[in-house]
């Protein structure tokens, strides 16, 4: 599914819901689906996510490791805090309100102008446009990443073109300790 064709179903999937509950629900899997589809897009297919078994905090450490929470030091507690959440809601039919609290106070610290996260919002509101932010924030992730991914190919290639002596000496020798 192309990234357009995801925000389409983002939004699709969040617009007609009007319960709490069920918009966490629906909100942690298409957070889950945005890991997905942020860790098989970085992996250079190495692994294909949607054929393991691999649980969400599973994903949440393979997302880490592909470099998703470098520059967003919230994305990964938020992340577990809608876990945390949506656990809550399917083991005990009821949510924690202060960890709803708490989420959306990180929302509100970071001050995105455009996120339509407020104070004066109500929770339904806000956590509607927290998993929209989580999402864009994962999705555009994967995308800076596959832009320095290719980026870093280029430069390797114009090194080698370039000057292949130099390559030889600092590139093709190189060991990860």
């Amino acid at each position: 599914m192309s990234d357009p064709e995801f925000e389409n179903l983002l939004l699709n999937e969040l617009d007609n819901i009007e319960d709490l509950e069920l918009l966490i629900i629906k909100g942690h899997i298409l957070i889950e689906y945005s890991l997905n589809k942020f860790i098989n897009d970085v992996n250079d297919g190495g692994i294909n996510i949607d054929k393991t078994s691999f649980t969400f905090h599973n994903k949440i450490t393979i997302s880490e490791l592909l470099g998703l929470f470098k520059r967003v030091d919230s994305l990964k507690q938020s992340i577990i805090d809608v876990n945390k959440l949506r656990n809550q809601i399917a083991h005990t039919l009821s949510y924690e309100k202060k960890l709803l609290k708490k989420l959306i106070e990180i929302f509100i610290e970071i001050d995105e102008p455009n996120s339509g996260i407020f104070k004066e919002n109500s929770d339904f509101q806000n956590f509607y446009n927290i998993v929209i932010a989580i999402c864009g924030l994962i999705i555009g992730r994967k995308i800076a990443t596959e832009k320095t991914i290719k980026f870093n190919k280029y430069k390797l290639q114009m090194e080698m073109k370039n000057n292949p002596e130099k390559f030889k000496s600092e590139y093709l020798n190189f060991e990860v300790k």
